[in-house]
């Protein structure tokens, strides 16, 4: 059995893992960004909006990061702490489904911003542009809807899904009990 103080380490662990993952993936998206910038911008005026696009993206990286480095400890013990439960074993679940969850939210949002913050781009720059673009414009609009139910998901996923984790470890538990039944009864 693990004691609380292992669980918070192994979340701390799990949590700077993604941090770092997204800020590799981050780098090696600016510097391909870059890199192909000449060769995508097609007037000149194309060029500043891709480097504050790119400053965004950035800025905003830096920021969730630095978040998730700062707040490793108070997210690991919300994770491990959030439904204190005196069996061991039931806390180990609850504490895995969670931490599941929380990776999975904190990736879903670090894929889904800039979708969201592209699409939105679009829709603004192509808004004034009616001329047989009707159909872009639909698009958008059924895009940044998308995104947007896509990023209140992701956001219930990163705070833990508490209602979903309860749900899912009273399941395991009840299918468990009948599993154990079973063999039991068999013997």
């Amino acid at each position: 059995n693990m004691s609380r103080n292992e669980l918070r380490v192994i979340a701390r662990i799990m949590l700077i893992g993604v941090g770092l993952y997204v800020v590799l993936q981050t780098s090696l998206t600016i510097l391909s960004s870059l890199a192909v910038m000449p060769l995508v911008a097609s007037k000149k005026a194309d060029i500043p909006v891709m480097l504050i696009a790119i400053v965004i993206y950035f800025v905003m990286t830096l920021a969730a990061v630095y978040f998730l480095f700062r707040c490793a400890n108070r997210f690991s013990a919300k994770i491990v702490e959030s439904e204190p439960v005196d069996d061991a074993q039931i806390s180990w679940l609850a504490v895995a489904f969670r931490l599941v969850c929380v990776l999975a939210g904190v990736l879903f949002l670090y894929w889904l911003v800039p979708q969201l913050i592209a699409t939105v781009y679009n829709y603004i720059t192509n808004m004034n542009n009616k001329s047989g673009q009707q159909y872009m414009y639909m698009s958008s609009k059924i895009d940044i809807a998308k995104y947007i139910v896509l990023l209140g998901l992701s956001i219930y996923l990163a705070c833990g899904a508490p209602g979903f984790v309860r749900w899912q470890v009273r399941r395991t538990l009840k299918q468990c009990s009948k599993l154990e039944e079973q063999q039991t009864t068999s013997y």
